[in-house]
């Protein structure tokens, strides 16, 4: 996929955090896209989805209080679950190998 992982703030608070988030998997190597906010996160996972983005890190409040995100990958109907970003990069790494 041209784009690996889209980094998705629900709202422009959270949008400090997903940057980071964004830098640390391109750091790694990842091809990523950081959604700006711009429309609804329904919206922003439908084009993603459209895009067939393999996953996608869903930033809200709680996430970034806790320094972890919420993974969906292309396909799925609902959130795998909130993970580190070690947890997350650990996984992605395996993936690519």
């Amino acid at each position: 996929a041209p784009v690996q992982a889209a980094v998705l703030p629900i709202t422009t608070e959270q949008l400090e955090y997903a940057r980071q988030i964004a830098a640390k998997l391109r750091a790694a190597g990842l091809r990523t896209e950081l959604g700006e906010g711009s429309g609804t996160i329904s919206k922003q996972i439908r084009d993603c989805e459209t895009q067939k983005i393999p996953y996608m890190l869903v930033i809200g409040a709680r996430e970034q209080a806790a320094g972890t995100v919420a993974v969906r990958a292309r396909g799925s109907k609902k959130d795998e679950g909130v993970v580190t970003m070690e947890e997350f990069m650990e996984r992605v790494q395996k993936e690519l190998k």
